[in-house]
């Protein structure tokens, strides 16, 4: 068989991969890359069509049918993967700084704040951090209302008082009525607090501890006949004891080893006998009468019970809470406007987050 010339444009060495030539260009004629028509365009190399020894795949296209990026345009580089954005849907994203836990609307936070109100108060770094993003939402917002305090305090001094002057107690808690205090008393006291309650002092000789022990013993009788002396001891300082303070007793330890000096309080609820009441351990129902008949800063006569010797001085006595109970009214509105202020405010600031861009560099705030 006849073999053709290497210089044969129809034919390819041994081995060589099979290609299309190229012709050379005239003489004279620009030297250009051939535009392949719109039917090959699909499957040529430079369209991204990939041929077979094409060594690198070629860029995709962005849209418009151009390859890569447009000349001169800024390439803007990735998110870090473990940035996390709060931001209203369709505005722009702005990577955070990279020396910022966070930004607000631009408006850095860098993390040694975060690590400095961390350590200052005892927070984990998520929870500083979520303070002090909000409070730079509620600082710049001061600053577009020409708070006056706007450019002498820190983001997070100049939040609070904002919030403080524009939601006080004073604008929201003029109106508190009735309804709001009886509610509250329905939810907070009434399923606790309908009783009275005593609180004192007292003296005592105890010769049985309490009243669940069996009291009707003979070495209860023996104590309470070696002691008895001790009522005429209670009886002179009853005379002298025009404080709230517990007398000094150690001069009649030596003579009463079972003196002791000490405070008390117990619950009565209004309306039903003493002895339909729950027991009570250090008082039988007479000895409860005395006290209960005491008025405060009143110190009884010396009481002798079954459990042995006593003097009691009231120091305080609270009546049964009602809707009507000035200590309830005053205490009511107090908590109720608490509550509206700190609710108002937190809605104020979550409108505030809402419409701005916050972007956290979640790595750097843990």
């Amino acid at each position: 068989m006849a073999c053709q010339g290497a210089g044969d444009p129809g034919q390819n060495q041994v081995g060589e991969a099979t290609r299309p030539q190229t012709p050379s260009p005239k003489v004279g004629e620009a030297t250009r890359p051939q535009t392949p028509s719109p039917g090959e365009a699909r499957d040529s190399p430079a369209a991204g069509g990939g041929g077979e020894n094409t060594p690198f795949p070629p860029p995709r296209s962005r849209g418009g049918g151009r390859p890569g990026r447009p000349e001169g345009s800024e390439l803007r580089p990735p998110l870090p993967h473990s940035a996390a954005t709060l931001r209203p849907e369709g505005s722009e994203l702005r990577p955070p700084l990279p020396s910022s836990a966070a930004t607000v609307n631009g408006v850095p936070i860098v993390q040694a704040e975060v690590d400095a109100l961390s350590k200052a108060q005892g927070l984990g770094k998520e929870r500083a951090l979520a303070l002090l993003v909000e409070a730079e939402a509620v600082a710049q917002e001061a600053k577009r209302n020409s708070f006056p305090e706007a450019g002498k305090l820190d983001r997070v001094a100049l939040a609070k008082r904002y919030l403080e002057t524009v939601y006080s107690a004073e604008t929201l808690c003029g109106n508190i009525g009735d309804a709001e205090v009886r509610s509250f008393y329905e939810i907070t006291y009434a399923p606790d607090w309908p009783v009275d309650i005593y609180k004192g002092l007292t003296l005592e000789v105890r010769c049985c501890p309490n009243t669940v022990t069996p009291c009707d013993t003979d070495e209860v009788r023996s104590c309470m006949e070696d002691n008895r002396a001790v009522l005429d001891e209670l009886a002179a300082i009853g005379e002298k004891w025009t404080t709230d303070v517990l007398p000094d007793i150690a001069s009649l330890k030596s003579r009463y080893p079972l003196l002791n000096a000490t405070d008390f309080g117990f619950l009565v609820w209004p309306g039903i006998p003493l002895e339909e009441q729950k027991r009570k351990k250090l008082f039988d129902p007479e000895t409860l009468r005395s006290v209960i008949a005491l008025a405060p800063g009143q110190v009884s006569l010396p009481v002798e019970s079954p459990l042995g010797f006593h003097l009691f001085r009231l120091t305080q006595f609270r009546p049964a809470i009602n809707p009507d109970s000035p200590e309830l009214v005053a205490s009511a509105r107090t908590a109720i406007c608490s509550e509206r202020v700190g609710r108002t405010r937190d809605r104020y600031v979550r409108t505030l987050l809402e419409s701005a861009v916050v972007e956290v560099n979640q790595t750097g705030s843990r």
